[in-house]
């Protein structure tokens, strides 16, 4: 854990708190401006890939294309956020289970990503095609996600009133 990697998931955090407390707001901002977010996507895609095709190694405290990566992730939930609002009445259950449990995810996810990753790694080595790389992210993004939720729903169960100050669900 470095303090790029703390700094990174706080102001991600500290982002997601703000546009939960200005909700509304939030929702008309996107709303005006969905154009110009997937122009902002398509555009940090781009700087991305050229830093990428490039060579572009970080040497420094501040990373371009993690700065890119950030600016370009939170475009896309801004706009998934908009398309879950048009359709919001015709949502799966599912989607509604894991905003309940969002904050447990958040946190506990990467232990799962990481416990599932180490048991690819040497099937994956074996096999570097890219269909194989696609398929075990997917199987670990999947696989991660069922584990927390899971692991999240278990720990309510468990620890009852008390499950809220300890895993904010």
């Amino acid at each position: 854990m470095s303090l790029q990697t703390v700094v990174y998931f706080c102001g991600a955090y500290l982002c997601g708190m703000l546009m939960g407390q200005h909700y509304t707001a939030v929702q008309t901002a996107i709303t005006r401006n969905t154009l110009n977010l997937f122009l902002l996507v398509v555009a940090t895609s781009a700087a991305i890939f050229a830093l990428y095709a490039n060579g572009y190694k970080s040497t420094n405290l501040l990373s371009y294309t993690e700065s890119l990566f950030y600016l370009q992730k939170l475009a896309i939930t801004a706009l998934v956020l908009h398309t879950f609002l048009c359709l919001e009445g015709g949502l799966p259950k599912l989607l509604h289970t894991l905003g309940d449990y969002a904050f447990a995810i958040y946190f506990l996810h990467l232990v799962f990503i990481f416990l599932l990753a180490q048991l690819l790694v040497a099937p994956l080595q074996a096999n570097l095609h890219s269909g194989w790389m696609f398929a075990g992210g997917l199987a670990v993004m999947l696989g991660s996600a069922a584990l927390t939720l899971g692991a999240s729903a278990l720990l309510k169960r468990l620890l009852g009133k008390y499950s809220r100050m300890i895993i904010g669900s």
